[in-house]
């Protein structure tokens, strides 16, 4: 199963833009049309409030709910804790666990006192429907970052772009 995954993945990287640079063409990311999320956090280190927030402040609406099968997404924190492929690697397995094919948002956390410290990249993940942002965090907050802002970006753009109620 996996071989085919790759395959689709390498696929769709043959129809991006020839101008895209690497970087973009790895950014593709899953259309999340739905509210509804599901928070998984694998292992045994859990994120502090301040940094969920921060992500889930990205879209407004959206509701937690308690299973995975009442879910539209799953979102995934991922703190660093050892090796960061070994965490991830981890974490991945653990998301395939619950669900092989729900759109994902996977959150690799990085610990860190420096904001634009380099960390590993996190996107030789190739789970479909996923993407996945690096973000640096110390203590138990966000830290205000390029890093940061970037990754809160590319979540945003997952979902499709709230409409205004008012007429005009």
């Amino acid at each position: 199963m996996k071989q085919k995954t790759d395959r689709h993945n390498a696929d769709d990287l043959q129809h991006t833009d020839v101008n895209m640079t690497k970087e973009e063409q790895q950014d593709k990311h899953p259309m999340i049309t739905g509210k509804k999320y599901f928070i998984l956090l694998p292992g045994t280190s859990k994120p502090q409030e301040d940094i969920i927030r921060n992500v889930l402040q990205q879209t407004p609406g959206l509701e937690e709910v308690s299973t995975v099968a009442e879910c539209d997404f799953i979102l995934v924190f991922c703190i660093i804790v050892s090796r960061a492929g070994t965490d991830i690697d981890a974490a991945v397995n653990e998301l395939n666990a619950v669900s092989e094919t729900k759109p994902a948002l996977f959150v690799v956390l990085h610990h860190t006192f420096e904001p634009e410290k380099m960390v590993p990249d996190s996107s030789h993940v190739t789970r479909m429907n996923t993407l996945t942002v690096d973000c640096l965090f110390s203590e138990d907050k966000f830290l205000d970052c390029v890093r940061n802002r970037e990754a809160l970006d590319r979540i945003k753009q997952c979902f499709p772009p709230q409409v205004s109620s008012s007429s005009g």
